[in-house]
């Protein structure tokens, strides 16, 4: 692109009024359109689209590497109960409210008889290395901000599509000898079992989107198409009048803001409002720095019919409300 200098660009917006209110002049002088127009999402309690099975927000338990021995099960260490189960594993997953666990999970089922997990120890077959001792390190993913970002909206859609899936599972810690350890996809999956409750809703959503292309992706899935700066779902519980709404704010550079338009329902209260972002999409939590990508507050709108909140960039985010008829 040819350098424009000052004159010359000062000259084109004197000729280009008009495309300038058309929104086109900044493409003819080979810039890029940096507006950003709100997203807008109409949320009415009677439009919805299932009651939430909470067993969609499960968690799982494999046979891989050291999830299960030195991971969850670990005889004689200082963390165990009188059973060999890490006490605090256990007490992570209870404040989590996990509805399910699948065990054994994945190809291990294929070989798998639970009978081999019963009755008394001494009689059941061989693990491991024969002592039930030798756990090797064998992918154990370590996920970082841009993973949390992509479960988030995993979580929208699982959530989004509720009335068909009914069971999904997510395994967001990981331990050592000494401690366990939130990985940063905990997050989003951690505020779906927080806050969803009661039905999905059925939205109606405007958002400005950016093109994806096919070329280079895998053939049976890859398309080209329009996707989404901002994925937004909703549930409503009748019973507490409450409301949970989680977005996903897709757009790497630049904030973007979001209304929501409440109909049959007015929103009277913010109960929580939290944000999971970053300036560095490949932080990840270690057992030395476990805080990288944690939550921080996001400031809320007041509560209404019509409230705006503003995304950071690169984010995942929460809203929890009380809402009345």
């Amino acid at each position: 692109m040819h350098a424009i200098d000052r004159r010359r660009f000062l000259a084109s917006l004197g000729e280009a009024g008009a495309a300038l209110a058309a929104g086109s002049l900044l493409d003819t002088i080979g810039y890029a359109q940096v507006v950003r127009v709100p997203a807008r999402v109409f949320v009415q309690p009677s439009r919805a689209r299932a009651d939430l099975d909470r067993r969609v927000l499960g968690s799982f338990l494999e046979h891989l590497g050291r999830a299960i021995y030195t991971g969850v099960y670990e005889p004689g260490s200082s963390l165990a109960d009188g059973n060999g189960f890490r006490t605090d594993v256990v007490r992570e997953v209870k404040d989590l409210g996990v509805p399910i666990v699948r065990y054994p999970g994945g190809n291990f089922v294929s070989g798998y008889n639970w009978f081999d997990g019963v009755g008394p120890k001494a009689q059941r077959p061989t693990v491991s290395d024969g002592r039930r001792a030798f756990a090797p390190k064998l992918l154990e993913e370590v996920y970082n901000l841009e993973d949390a970002l992509l479960v988030g909206g995993f979580v929208n859609t699982l959530l989004r599509n509720s009335e068909r899936v009914r069971v999904a599972c997510l395994a967001p810690l990981v331990t050592n000898a000494t401690g366990v350890l939130r990985q940063s996809i905990l997050y989003p999956y951690a505020w779906a079992l927080r806050y969803a409750r009661g039905r999905v809703l059925d939205l109606r959503v405007e958002s400005e989107t950016y093109p994806i292309a096919a070329a280079g992706l895998q053939a049976d899935f890859a398309r080209n198409d329009q996707v989404p700066f901002v994925d937004v779902v909703a549930t409503f519980d009748a019973q507490s009048g409450q409301a949970s709404v989680l977005i996903l704010n897709r757009d790497l550079d630049g904030e973007r803001e979001i209304v929501l338009a409440w109909g049959e329902v007015t929103p009277t209260r913010v109960l929580a409002c939290e944000t999971l972002t970053g300036s560095d999409l490949k932080a990840a939590n270690t057992f030395d720095q476990p805080r990288r990508v944690t939550p921080h507050r996001l400031d809320p709108p007041s509560a209404g019919r019509r409230m705006t909140f503003k995304l950071p960039p690169r984010s995942y985010n929460v809203a929890q409300l009380a809402v009345t008829s």
